[in-house]
């Protein structure tokens, strides 16, 4: 069973991850990680194990045929199994779907819960750091940016989140990577298609942007350095 066994937890695990969008909200998140654990535990005690090796003479066997003078301890028996052989793997694997949808579940409702989200349909000015290129649509744009600062009635605070950032008009003359200073409206999506969406990809609010500017490239010399080479690689292209 060891050979399968890690590939099959890594399987089902990420089988809960996938799930946890459509299962998770059956229990709460607690319930799930219990489960798993409970789950994992009780097939960890249904596995058998060795049992201790026998020391009589007759245990010996030769491993070699010519020389007797080499023996060598016969590897000790498997003890008796302590419930169905079918039971344990069942369970290790029902365990790591469970942790995979508990995880899964848990990480939507820190998104969910975000300042971003709590914020929606306030006005804001934010800091954000461009993830994505600005992409141009049909009299809009869009791009997705890793907000640090949020601004509201004058009150600031750092954040680590993800949004959609977006307006009317031309995109901004911005690559990923760089700073944006962006002020705008917060929204979360009514359209659920939309919503699911983003949530797939760790957001859960957007930002209608009003006016954007650019105060410099990234902090970070190592991507501007990349900003570089691929300015430089697009216009030789």
């Amino acid at each position: 069973m060891s050979g399968w066994l890690l590939p099959g937890l890594a399987g089902g695990m990420w089988a809960g991850l996938l799930s946890a969008a459509l299962v998770g909200g059956l229990a709460p998140v607690a319930v799930w990680l219990v489960l798993a654990l409970v789950s994992i535990a009780v097939a960890a005690a249904l596995l058998p194990v060795r049992a201790a090796p026998d020391a009589r003479p007759d245990a010996l066997v030769p491993t070699i045929a010519s020389d007797p003078a080499v023996e060598a301890v016969a590897p000790a028996p498997l003890g008796r199994r302590r419930g169905p052989p079918a039971l344990a793997p069942i369970l290790a694997l029902a365990g790591a779907v469970a942790l995979g949808v508990g995880l899964g579940a848990a990480h939507e409702h820190r998104v969910r819960g975000g300042a971003l989200a709590r914020l929606a349909p306030a006005r804001v000015s934010v800091e954000a750091v461009l993830r994505t290129d600005p992409r141009a649509g049909p009299g809009d744009w869009s791009a997705v940016g890793d907000v640090r600062v949020v601004e509201v009635d004058g009150r600031a605070w750092r954040i680590r989140e993800a949004a959609w950032v977006g307006g009317e008009g031309a995109p901004p003359d911005a690559v990923r990577g760089d700073r944006l200073e962006i002020a705008g409206r917060v929204l979360v999506p009514d359209d659920p298609g939309f919503a699911t969406f983003l949530l797939r990809r760790g957001m859960v609010a957007q930002i209608e942007a009003d006016a954007v500017t650019r105060p410099g490239p990234s902090d970070v010399s190592f991507i501007r350095w990349s900003q570089s080479f691929r300015s430089l690689v697009g216009g030789s292209l």
